[in-house]
């Protein structure tokens, strides 16, 4: 497993500060350490866009330490075959969960009994200089958690996490209490499995998102998918749509259509998830409020054929070139995830997209 470790504000060190994020990362501050679990990319990205344990490491005296998720960016067991049918079977969340332990033991000296208090951190991007995001509208939450951390100093161990890192965080906690004993999972989907919510509860999250913004974008996108479908039909248009929205490749045969749709998928689903209230670049290069930014194209309840795809075009465009700097879009290229290297992310969470009822 690779890790980070930071000891610019750990002298005096007497905690430690774990950080489970969707793509792990370890943080400690004032004599804590702050170690954080990754969850689904290479350590880099979230190093560079995780800004609370940051800001509160000189105060803490914290020792800083972002751990990568193995399978994802250098931390691949078996090295360019990790992702192979015989090998990917371990990638699973309780052998992270279980590589997380080892290494908080190690930072621990393998003692018995802690020395330090664990407090864990999770997805708070771009609240400090180190990330590349600009924070705004978060001091009161963010101050929150801090009182929270100061409260817990010296009884537990606390982490915090979002999305699949939020999980990780609060799986920690309940599998090794003896490691850490509190978890702040931030919009953590601990109970969607099979059986236990609506199979369609994601989408419908997600189509909120751009309901909330204009009841007409969220129709819009909605009606986009017959349209596409339809006029992909006659090859004149496919070249069209090849120039409009600037494709690397047309759009040929029926496979095509179909990962164009999950391609436009998604995006919507990116924007949702990465809808921060300022400029960010931790998956792609976005504005700020990345939902409400597109949905100006689609606020005309009126749109139809070519004028509905044009805008969609202004969506693509948006999501793929907002730096300006890319010469085509390349729909064909599967699971996207941006700045993040996350080949194992379909296998862990067995993703199929099977419809295409997204924006209900």
């Amino acid at each position: 497993m690779l890790y980070v470790l930071n000891m610019l504000y750990a002298y005096a060190l007497e905690s430690i500060f774990i950080a489970a994020h969707i793509f792990s990362s370890l943080a400690a501050a004032k004599r804590l350490q702050l170690p954080s679990t990754s969850a689904t990319g290479q350590i880099e990205v979230f190093l560079n866009h995780t800004g609370f344990m940051w800001d509160i490491a000189a105060e803490f005296r914290a020792k800083l330490v972002f751990a990568e998720h193995r399978y994802y960016g250098s931390s691949m067991p078996f090295g360019n075959v990790s992702l192979d049918n015989q090998h990917i079977g371990y990638l699973t969340s309780s052998q992270a969960l279980a590589d997380y332990a080892d290494l908080v033991n190690y930072l621990q000296g393998n003692r018995n009994k802690s020395k330090h208090p664990v407090i864990a951190f999770g997805d708070i991007v771009g609240t400090a200089a180190h990330g590349h995001c600009s924070p705004s509208g978060v001091t009161s939450v963010l101050q929150a958690s801090k009182i929270r951390i100061g409260y817990l100093m010296g009884k537990s161990e606390m982490m915090e996490e979002g999305s699949y890192g939020g999980m990780l965080a609060a799986y920690f906690r309940i599998k090794y209490p003896h490691l850490v004993q509190g978890a702040i999972a931030a919009s953590a989907p601990i109970h969607q499995f099979t059986g236990m919510v609506p199979c369609d509860v994601f989408d419908r999250i997600v189509t909120s998102d751009f309901r909330d913004v204009n009841a007409n974008c969220a129709s819009n996108i909605r009606k986009s998918w017959t349209v596409i479908r339809n006029f992909t039909k006659n090859t004149t248009n496919t070249d069209w749509l090849k120039t409009e929205w600037k494709l690397c490749d047309p759009v040929k045969n029926q496979t095509d259509v179909d990962q164009l749709v999950d391609f436009l998928r998604s995006i919507y689903e990116t924007l949702a998830m990465v809808n921060y209230p300022y400029d960010c670049d931790f998956l792609v290069p976005l504005p700020g409020n990345p939902v409400r930014y597109v949905c100006q194209f689609l606020e005309d309840g009126n749109l139809t054929d070519k004028n509905l795809l044009k805008a969609l075009g202004q969506v693509i465009n948006t999501y793929t070139n907002y730096t300006g700097k890319t010469h085509c879009v390349n729909y064909k290229a599967g699971s996207d995830y941006g700045n993040l290297d996350a080949s194992g992310w379909d296998f862990q969470v067995s993703y199929k997209s099977k419809s295409i009822s997204l924006v209900h």
